[in-house]
């Protein structure tokens, strides 16, 4: 499953008037953003623009949301909370691309409020270097 905008266009963070296109107010420098987005073998897999690749499994995905219900006692209470995941709570239904610097996950299970920026997906589980083709 792709995102439906898995390749983020240049300029998206350009700042107007900036020839470098670094812009000090993003939380997303531009080397952290992605090029491609793709779930498969129950992961998702980012390529990211300086070369490299983050493979993050989908259960430590959807453990990382920190959606409210997710993360205080409504969601304890609704049933969403999920100290163990398994089953469609941890397969993806669809990818969005929110902005320059926000996913958005959809789960099987029909939680949709799981947001991650792209510096936090960075970061989760350290990207390496894609094995060459």
């Amino acid at each position: 499953m792709s995102c439906a905008r898995s390749s983020v266009p240049d300029g998206l963070s350009r700042v107007a008037g900036t020839s470098s296109g670094f812009n000090p107010y993003s939380p997303v420098p531009i080397s952290v953003h992605p090029t491609d987005i793709v779930v498969e073998n129950e992961a998702l897999r980012i390529d990211w623009q300086d070369g490299l690749r983050s493979v993050i499994p989908l259960v430590a995905l959807r453990r990382a949301c920190s959606c409210t219900a997710c993360r205080t006692g409504e969601g304890m209470r609704s049933g969403l909370y999920l100290p163990v995941v398994s089953g469609s709570a941890s397969r993806v239904r669809e990818l969005l691309l929110v902005s320059s610097s926000l996913l958005r996950v959809v789960w099987e299970d029909g939680h949709d409020r799981s947001l991650y920026r792209f510096s936090d997906l960075r970061t989760l589980v350290p990207p390496s270097t894609p094995p060459l083709r």
